[in-house]
């Protein structure tokens, strides 16, 4: 998978970042506190290499000039804190189809995101409820 687009909000000084476009090369520039280093550490919290990393902490990274008003901002949920988009290779829509079935996805982009107090992330393929999962091997 390779890392196409990326969206960090509600993130230490990152209100809203926009959707980023991410290529080969991507430079992030901007002046002192501006947010590049947020938005790389939002990125990272993702998927951490940290072991002892498992979620986004509201109360230390939530901005905290908007922090009094959480509950009422997100309707008593929780912010999203990144959303990431993922271009699949070949190799990885064989490994989808090998599980749920040939021809299952309907599209070669996946999104990942995670939010405040999760540890897992939330991931949304698209597929066809038309065809069924192949026996497993």
């Amino acid at each position: 998978m390779k890392l196409i687009k990326a969206h960090v909000t509600h993130y230490r000084n990152i209100v809203d970042s926009n959707e980023v476009d991410i290529a080969r090369a991507t430079c992030l520039v901007g002046k002192n506190e501006a947010g590049k280093t947020a938005f790389l550490k939002a990125l990272e919290g993702l998927r951490s290499t940290d072991t002892t990393y498992k979620a986004y902490n509201k109360i230390e990274n939530y901005p905290r000039r908007h922090l009094a008003d959480y509950e009422q901002t997100h309707d008593g949920g929780q912010a999203q804190v990144v959303t990431t988009k993922w271009e699949l290779d070949p190799a990885d829509v064989a490994a989808v189809e090998a599980v749920l079935g040939h021809g299952v996805l309907t599209g070669g982009v996946i999104s990942v995101g995670k939010s405040y107090g999760q540890e897992g992330s939330t991931w949304i393929v698209p597929i066809s409820q038309c065809c069924s999962p192949q026996e497993p091997v």
